[in-house]
């Protein structure tokens, strides 16, 4: 209201001072900072919204509900802001479903994170994964969220040791996942081959025919060769456990790079079993491939573990065209990736190897006890900053 100034009595008529109109009055700016107040406010009502929702657990709906309240005043961006800073005081009211919905909603873990979570559930039954800090990538502060016996869900860090073996196993199964869609052609030992342009072989006669070995040509870097497999796959032929190697080491490479790749594995080799200096000393394995699994109390597999199938009385004429076992790599359940197969499951692996059996065979193909992993030390190879 604008103010009036009141002449002394007099007389005449009092002036009334108009108000100044030299100025133009002040216009909203469509492209004003949005206010200050108001993240602080939307703060407010998630902090409300979620203590009055915990009372029986905090559901997805009840986060989601939340989350749609939020972006309908403030708009998607400070609604997703302002429900992962106030997580942090619910966590103890979460229950497994809206950890996962938590986990789709907000951090994919560069697009990893259903093969992170296959990973760490074979680890730690039931546990649902995740991202803590929101950082998009998978550390020792991520959390790991299981069921009690009496129905609560219990909450710890998942470490770094666990961050790591997650990592590595995730990314051997995503190379195990490329083989299978490379489609790559099935041989015995000796007709292996590989791109020449690539690889030489170690063989007697050079070709790599008879020992079914190959290692780099000179001024081929590592990571090219590598790489060279996945993408020229009709250039190559290779039995089960050289289908294993080549998984192994395009995991490694995904995991720490070209560059650091191609300075650690200067003596890349690819066989079957056979392999470099450099990998040996990260390859391990436990267990015997002549030991049947014991199939009422099985030696437990995480989700990107090697194990062995093997068919006990294989016939003498299957033996000579690979059927005396498989080679594979656990993808989850009775998942398993395996070179002649590809992505199947292990029932469906021993139901053919059976059928190559000798005539009086009488024991079925089956599990064997033996384990393998890559060391999560691997990972120091990775010393280039991003």
């Amino acid at each position: 209201m604008p103010k009036v100034t009141r002449a002394p009595v007099s007389s005449t008529k009092p002036k009334i001072e108009k108000p100044k109109t030299d100025k133009p009055a002040k216009t909203a700016d469509a492209n004003a900072a949005a206010p200050t107040w108001g993240p602080k406010s939307a703060s407010d009502i998630a902090k409300a919204q979620l203590d009055a929702a915990k009372a029986d657990g905090l559901s997805p709906a009840e986060l989601k509900a939340t989350f749609d309240a939020l972006s309908a005043q403030f708009g998607p961006e400070v609604a997703n802001q302002t429900l992962k800073e106030n997580l942090g005081a619910h966590l103890p009211e979460l229950t497994l479903d809206s950890v996962k919905w938590i986990q789709s909603t907000f951090g994919s873990m560069d697009n990893h994170i259903e093969r992170y979570q296959e990973v760490l559930g074979s680890y730690l039954q039931g546990a649902q994964l995740m991202d803590s800090n929101f950082n998009g990538k998978i550390d020792a502060t991520d959390l790991a969220f299981t069921k009690g016996a009496n129905g609560t869900v219990n909450t710890k860090a998942i470490g770094q040791a666990m961050a790591d073996r997650t990592k590595i196993n995730a990314a051997i199964v995503s190379a195990c996942n490329d083989l299978a869609k490379a489609n790559h052609k099935y041989t015995t030992l000796p007709f292996q081959s590989f791109n020449r342009d690539m690889w030489q072989g170690t063989g007697p006669v050079g070709t790599g025919a008879l020992a079914g070995v190959f290692k780099l040509k000179p001024g081929v870097k590592p990571s090219d060769a590598i790489n060279d497999i996945f993408n020229n796959p009709k250039k190559y032929k290779f039995e089960c456990a050289t289908a294993l190697v080549i998984a192994y080491h395009k995991a490694i490479l995904d995991l720490i790079g070209p560059k650091d790749f191609d300075k650690a594995f200067t003596d890349l080799k690819m066989g079957p079993w056979k392999y470099s200096d450099t990998f040996k000393k990260y390859w391990g394995t436990t267990g015997s491939g002549k030991v049947s699994d014991d199939p009422k109390n099985p030696k437990p597999i995480g989700v990107g573990q090697y194990a062995y199938i093997k068919n006990w009385q294989v016939g003498a004429g299957a033996w000579f065209k690979g059927w005396q076992g498989e080679n594979v790599i656990s993808l989850g359940g009775d998942k398993f990736y395996g070179h002649l197969y590809g992505i199947t499951t292990g029932a469906k692996m021993i139901e053919e190897m059976n059928d190559h059996r000798s005539l009086w065979a009488k024991r079925s193909t089956s599990m064997t006890t033996t384990r393998g992993e890559i060391s999560t030390s691997v990972l120091q190879l990775d010393k280039t900053v991003e």
